[in-house]
């Protein structure tokens, strides 16, 4: 398994992400310091089980940030990191379901990082002959951080508990590891029929009732523009059903413009490929680069069949 390479901040950078959190991010960014310190003392505390949530904007990966860089610097002084040469094994993963999720905090794959197969119904699947390579990749990791958890159904989740029992060889939940789960229930929903981790039944194993609830309400990336974050706010409860009042469609129809009009080096969102595909020809064609075909060719492999 790869080395999970950790993102590298400047230490200005890292205090001035600190100074700009807010009272609720501060209180949760401290609780979790507090926890790796008392790792560090050899107190063993109990393991952390939080889900941080609130409404798009309201600084959830900023506070994923801040607490993966305190709590790794903090990790770091563990005696099993001090005696290993190797530092390249993490402390703390960040995770999310998705690959693009995963991505936009520096993370990997739930899938991954932790070798889960496609088929995620019981019975459970061990690692086999990878559980040493696992073992010895995360063999350090104290805290996990599952981004966009809307996304994580009950059976990924349930999976990823067993697969950290495995790995740790602890029969506590998710093998003694911290979990902090950050994302909101309103965003996208698990893959196909999955239930999301919020919903309550009662016959079925549930991990989630042991988590409690940090919820972020404090507007951050629009605190300069309030009337839009307001806006978005109310977006985010809206059922499809509810009609948009005539202010909300006056502010959302504010940022209309034609095609014609916007940038073509600014993000363009379509409703059809055929759309896309006009205008990715349009943007190529606007470059006035010299055009070189590269003809290719179509081949099936010659089945080899063994005597």
């Amino acid at each position: 398994m790869p080395a999970i390479e950790a993102p590298k901040l400047s230490p200005g950078f890292v205090r001035s992400m600190y100074r700009s959190l807010n009272e609720t991010q501060v209180s949760v960014f401290y609780t979790v310091r507090e926890w790796c310190l008392k790792r560090v003392w050899d107190h063993n505390p109990e393991p952390l089980f939080y889900f941080i949530s609130g409404r798009a904007g309201c600084g959830k990966y900023h506070v994923i940030k801040c607490i993966y860089q305190e709590a790794t610097k903090i990790l770091r002084q563990l005696p099993r990191f001090r005696d290993e040469a190797d530092m390249s094994q993490p402390a703390v993963l960040l995770t999310a379901f998705t690959g693009t999720a995963a991505l936009n905090i520096s993370g990997k794959t739930l899938h991954s990082v932790l070798k889960l197969p496609r088929n995620l119904k019981p019975p459970y699947q061990g690692l086999g002959n990878a559980l040493d390579e696992v073992r010895a990749a995360l063999s350090n990791a104290e805290i996990l951080i599952i981004d966009e958890i809307s996304m994580v159904s009950k059976e990924l989740f349930a999976y990823v508990h067993w697969r950290f029992q495995q790995i740790k060889g602890n029969r506590k939940p998710f093998g003694g590891m911290s979990v902090l789960a950050v994302g909101d229930f309103y965003q996208l929903p698990p893959v196909g029929k999955a239930k999301q981790l919020c919903v309550c039944e009662g016959d079925v194993f549930d991990l989630w009732k042991d988590f409690q609830i940090v919820n972020l309400t404090e507007i951050m990336r629009q605190k300069d523009d309030r009337a839009f974050a307001q806006l978005l706010n109310r977006i985010r409860t809206k059922k499809k059903t509810d009609p948009l009042s005539f202010n909300d469609t006056a502010l959302l129809t504010q940022a209309v413009a034609e095609i014609k009009d916007c940038p073509l080096d600014v993000l363009h969102i379509f409703a059809t490929n055929k759309e896309v595909d006009a205008h990715n020809a349009a943007t190529v064609t606007a470059l006035r680069l010299q055009v070189v075909n590269i003809p290719a060719e179509d081949y099936r492999k010659q089945e080899e069949w063994s005597s």
